[in-house]
Protein backbone atom coordinates (compact mmCIF):
# COMPACT_ATOMS: atom_id res chain seq x y z
CA UNK A 1 0.00 0.00 0.00
CA UNK A 2 3.32 2.61 0.60
CA UNK A 3 4.28 1.56 -2.92
CA UNK A 4 1.07 2.67 -4.55
CA UNK A 5 0.78 5.81 -2.31
CA UNK A 6 3.99 7.25 -3.28
CA UNK A 7 3.33 5.80 -6.78
CA UNK A 8 0.64 8.40 -6.64
CA UNK A 9 1.68 10.96 -4.59
CA UNK A 10 4.39 11.35 -7.22
CA UNK A 11 2.36 11.39 -10.39
CA UNK A 12 -0.08 13.87 -9.05
CA UNK A 13 2.78 16.21 -7.99
CA UNK A 14 4.38 15.34 -11.66
CA UNK A 15 0.83 16.61 -13.06
CA UNK A 16 1.12 20.04 -11.56
CA UNK A 17 4.93 20.53 -12.86
CA UNK A 18 5.15 21.62 -16.21
CA UNK A 19 8.13 22.55 -16.41
CA UNK A 20 9.97 18.80 -15.49
CA UNK A 21 8.65 15.70 -16.34
CA UNK A 22 8.86 12.15 -14.96
CA UNK A 23 8.08 9.19 -16.77
CA UNK A 24 5.95 6.73 -15.19
CA UNK A 25 8.56 3.62 -15.39
CA UNK A 26 10.79 5.68 -13.04
CA UNK A 27 8.18 7.37 -10.69
CA UNK A 28 7.54 2.97 -10.40
CA UNK A 29 11.05 1.99 -9.59
CA UNK A 30 11.46 5.10 -7.20
CA UNK A 31 8.30 3.71 -5.31
CA UNK A 32 9.76 0.24 -5.39
CA UNK A 33 12.78 1.27 -4.11
CA UNK A 34 11.37 3.47 -0.74
CA UNK A 35 8.82 0.54 -0.45
CA UNK A 36 10.88 -1.85 0.10
CA UNK A 37 13.63 0.28 2.06
CA UNK A 38 10.55 1.09 4.28
CA UNK A 39 9.36 -2.35 4.65
CA UNK A 40 13.22 -3.24 5.95
CA UNK A 41 13.38 -0.54 8.44
CA UNK A 42 10.18 -1.21 9.96
CA UNK A 43 11.16 -5.20 9.96
CA UNK A 44 13.79 -4.39 12.55
CA UNK A 45 10.96 -2.00 15.22
CA UNK A 46 9.85 -3.45 17.57
CA UNK A 47 5.81 -3.84 18.03
CA UNK A 48 4.78 -1.56 21.44
CA UNK A 49 3.26 -3.31 24.11
CA UNK A 50 -0.52 -4.16 24.21
CA UNK A 51 -2.10 -1.93 26.69
CA UNK A 52 -3.23 -4.85 28.83
CA UNK A 53 -0.36 -6.60 28.85
CA UNK A 54 2.24 -6.76 31.47
CA UNK A 55 4.91 -5.45 29.58
CA UNK A 56 2.98 -2.26 29.96
CA UNK A 57 1.38 -2.58 33.52
CA UNK A 58 5.27 -2.86 34.03
CA UNK A 59 6.24 0.43 31.79
CA UNK A 60 3.21 2.51 33.52
CA UNK A 61 4.08 1.59 36.91
CA UNK A 62 7.43 3.43 36.45
CA UNK A 63 6.00 6.52 35.13
CA UNK A 64 3.33 6.33 38.11
CA UNK A 65 6.12 6.24 40.85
Amino acid sequence: MNTALTFLLIEVIDNFMVNIGIEWQGTLIFAFVTGFIGRKLRKDEDEPPDIDSEEFKKIDNKFKS
